[in-house]
């Protein structure tokens, strides 16, 4: 095999190589329902009544130890469970001194979809030989203490927020809760942290590091479940089997910041702390963001994600035109010199020196720059790769429906109808384009890579699959345009 159909090859297996790749990094989402689960929905805990879902356990104690005669002791923790549901967080504080969250304000359904019925969050209050008290403040603020009233901590409610402060000399243990249902499920991705930079690691691994940091928690694709520090704080966690045990090191003036994000750009930039860094844009994140600002605001002429998705690749399509004419007349010029190439080939073939010396000459000749083609394309794929990473990472995408059959745009097309096109106008693109391959096999390689592309891009968000077929539409008809001109 000569060595031009050696590299075809080559670059055919790398091609596979890097979609499969991207395909088994991000498996597909599944569509996902949800049914409310009763237990969960917890009605709010009236000071001196005992709670619907421990009606059946003992009487809360509500003779309160407190000076304060209208601060009530809502539960014993030493000898009962209580829920509590106050500013739309839903509570268990169980009998072996520790306490779940089970709902935030902003998880909603989403807890529960991502992690059915189970509790995602745990903290430990990591002193079984005291007992502790469940103390209602307000609707918005609970205290637990211990009844000799050396430790216990404050628990501040916020739609944003649950923050855990004012902490005694013991140090809880929090814990996200998740098991190996995640290994077949498709929408945990992984566990993340921001010490010096953003850190991240397979949910299935098992890792154990420390460090001073910002935040940690429990990444997915649209949201994320994690611990913030507002003074960055040194940190302990250990990862094992789907689960994340976190040990900060607390004293009695930090704070420990709990809650449930959707990824949303500009709201996480606003929250603070660094949690707009949850969201991964990669290398081209320079690029990516103001592309994603640009494709809210076109979101708003038609209403539809998926009509703004098409505005802005034709937007961007026509500010890289200029570089996109440049790249195919160069193609076209080079595609016109492959028949003397092709005779330099075959008269210096056992004197490659030689032959690269006559192609440089005939490339001077006629004033044909052998990289015209190819660096205009290298100058866009930065704009293209930003573009696909928001679209990728895009909540607004999220249960987006655009038109027809296509209800949400951040799942797969059911019926791939978008992919089936997609590889069309890719397959046509191809045989219209000046090609300086003149070799019938590699011809014949290249011909695969729109049907490779194409089977690897069927199970991604349709968003993606409607981006790269209007791109690529819209490729065709500059390629038209640029040929007539040419020709003219």
């Amino acid at each position: 095999m000569e060595k031009d159909q050696k590299n075809a090859l080559l670059a055919v297996v790398l091609s596979a190589i890097v979609l499969v790749g991207w395909q088994f990094l991000n498996p597909e989402k599944q569509p996902t329902t949800f049914t409310p689960n009763q237990e969960n929905v917890a009605a709010p805990v009236v000071a001196g009544q005992q709670s619907q879902q421990s009606k059946d356990g003992p009487q809360l104690n509500t003779t309160s130890t407190s000076n304060t005669a209208d601060v009530p002791v809502v539960a014993d923790l030493a000898v009962s469970e209580e829920w509590i549901s106050s500013a739309g967080w839903s509570f268990k504080f169980k009998s072996d001194l520790s306490f779940e969250i089970l709902q935030s304000p902003m998880a909603a359904d989403k807890a529960n979809i991502i992690f059915g019925e189970k509790t995602f969050f745990k903290v430990d209050l990591g002193n079984k030989q005291l007992k502790y008290q469940l103390v209602k403040k307000s609707e918005e603020e609970f205290q637990i203490q211990s009844s000799d009233g050396t430790s216990g901590f404050t628990i501040s409610l916020s739609k944003d927020f649950i923050k855990f402060s004012n902490f005694f000399p013991i140090s809880p243990k929090f814990a996200f809760l998740t098991d190996n249902t995640f290994e077949i499920s498709s929408t945990v991705k992984k566990f993340i942290y921001l010490a010096e930079g953003y850190n991240q690691f397979d949910a299935s691994k098992t890792e154990a590091t420390q460090g001073v940091m910002q935040w940690i928690g429990l990444d997915f694709q649209y949201h994320f479940y994690g611990l913030v520090f507002p003074t960055k704080t040194f940190v302990q966690f250990q990862g094992a089997n789907y689960g994340l045990n976190v040990a900060p090191k607390i004293d009695k003036n930090d704070q420990v910041l709990f809650g449930f994000f959707t990824k949303d750009y500009e709201r996480l930039k606003n929250l603070g702390f660094n949690l707009h860094r949850t969201i991964d844009f990669g290398m081209f994140s320079f690029l990516a963001i103001p592309i994603l600002w640009l494709l809210k605001k076109l979101f708003f002429i038609g209403e539809n994600y998926g009509l703004a998705i098409i505005l802005l690749t034709l937007l961007i399509r026509l500010i890289t035109f200029p570089l996109q004419f440049s790249s195919l007349k160069g193609m076209k010029r080079m595609q016109k010199l492959q028949p003397e190439i092709q005779k330099l080939k075959e008269r210096f073939k056992d004197d490659p020196a030689s032959m690269q010396k006559e192609t440089m000459e005939l490339f001077k000749r006629h004033k044909v720059n052998p990289l015209s083609g190819c660096l205009p394309l290298l100058l866009q794929m930065p704009v293209f790769f930003a573009l696909y990473s928001v679209l990728y990472n895009s909540v607004e995408l999220l249960h987006a429906p655009f038109y027809f059959w296509i209800h949400d745009l951040s799942l797969k097309d059911p019926f791939y109808v978008l992919p089936a096109l997609m590889t069309a106008s890719m397959f046509f693109q191809q045989k219209i384009t000046p090609s300086t391959i003149t070799d019938k096999t590699q011809q014949k390689i290249m011909l695969f890579m729109p049907l490779i592309f194409g089977f690897f891009m069927k199970d991604l968000p349709s968003g993606l699959n409607l981006y790269i077929l209007v791109s690529t539409c819209a490729g065709i008809g500059q390629q038209f345009f640029v040929f007539n001109r040419i020709k003219s």
